[in-house]
């Protein structure tokens, strides 16, 4: 079949991690590693085949805690290939050190394998610490790396603000509080914020699989909504790029998920974070120099979260130039990440 590509030039790049499984934030990840490692790919003269087997030119696995769960698997594939191995913007939970044995010998394996390693956030890098796993460069997350595209949705209201909610359980994940709790604790949030600025609410639901759904969750807040008027859901979608580009078109978000925080901070729009199981979303805030605006849904204040919101909203320009500073520090991080593991490919 004729190629438009010299055979020289096109590579075959294996992907590993990301599952999906109907959670847009995984999706989202999957989406900023492909769409990064393609561009840095060409910029070297190279074009990417992404394949799922074992002749290829470059592995790349990570996202979430997927080496956590999954190295033993993991493990099998990269056996099966003597390609470069990276390991890029993978999450650790600080709660789950106790991994077993098995799992933890793969890891080290896979860390040992790998020329190149970088994890999302200091969390997971003292996880690793811990299990005497060689300790790995903190590279920030991939999720900063997305950028929204023009989309056609039709947005109003004079306060629009985003709202993210789980309902998790399905699993037995561990959290701070029971679901019950963490959703009347956003809705007093929201009531605050229909009050004092006339707000509508879109609520997006980012996962509806067998570990979660969102829309339960979104269900469960309003009910605990004293004005149920200025509401507008936004379904589960597997168009993830226009779900995560939507939220540019808020004015807040207000969200229990850490990756829709990310995508908020990234396009310029400050959120006071609400970090609810595994410390994921402080992580973040803190690598953006932006901790004194995160709250735990297990100390909870709402006097204390008006004050977070006002300082935000009174220093935003300032807050927002200091906090881009730190993203594209970050961004700039896992470019030059993407440059060097495409530079192992011969």
């Amino acid at each position: 079949m004729f190629s438009l590509f010299k055979k020289s030039s096109l590579k075959r790049l294996q992907i590993i991690g990301w599952h999906g499984n109907n959670a847009t934030g995984d999706d989202l990840l999957g989406y900023c590693v492909k769409k990064i490692f393609i561009e840095r790919g060409k910029k070297k003269g190279f074009n990417f085949e992404l394949v799922d087997d074992r002749n290829c030119d470059l592995i790349v696995i990570g996202g979430g805690t997927i080496l956590g769960v999954d190295s033993m698997s993991i493990c099998q594939i990269v056996k099966k290939t003597k390609a470069p191995l990276v390991i890029f913007g993978g999450g650790f939970r600080r709660e789950k050190r106790d991994i077993g044995y098995k799992n933890r010998r793969c890891m080290k394996y896979l860390f040992e394998r790998a020329c190149f390693a970088g994890v999302r956030g200091y969390i997971s890098q003292q996880f690793l610490m811990h299990n005497e796993i060689a300790v790995p460069e903190v590279i920030g997350d991939p999720g900063m790396l997305f950028k929204p595209e023009r989309i056609s949705f039709p947005v109003k209201g004079n306060h629009k603000v985003g709202v993210f909610v789980r309902n998790m359980g399905k699993a037995g994940e561990l959290q701070y509080i029971d679901n019950t709790s963490m959703h009347q604790k956003i809705a007093r949030v929201c009531n605050w914020l229909a009050e004092e600025f006339k707000s509508t609410f879109y609520f997006f639901s980012f996962a509806e699989n067998i570990f979660d759904s969102d829309l339960e969750g979104i269900q469960s807040t309003i009910s605990f909504m004293k004005n149920k008027d200025s509401i507008v859901i936004i379904p589960y979608s597997s168009d993830f790029v226009k779900q995560c580009s939507l939220i540019g078109k808020m004015d807040y978000v207000v969200s229990q998920r850490l990756h829709p925080v990310i995508v908020a901070w990234s396009m310029k729009i400050p959120c006071v974070g609400i970090d609810y199981q595994y410390s994921k979303t402080a992580d973040f805030m803190s690598s953006i120099g932006m901790d004194e605006f995160v709250v735990r849904t297990d100390e909870f204040n709402i006097d204390v979260y008006k004050i977070k919101f006002q300082r935000l909203m009174a220093e935003k320009p300032l807050i927002i130039e200091h906090s881009q500073k730190s993203i594209n520090y970050w961004q700039n991080k896992l470019i030059n990440f993407a440059d060097k593991s495409v530079g192992l490919i011969k």
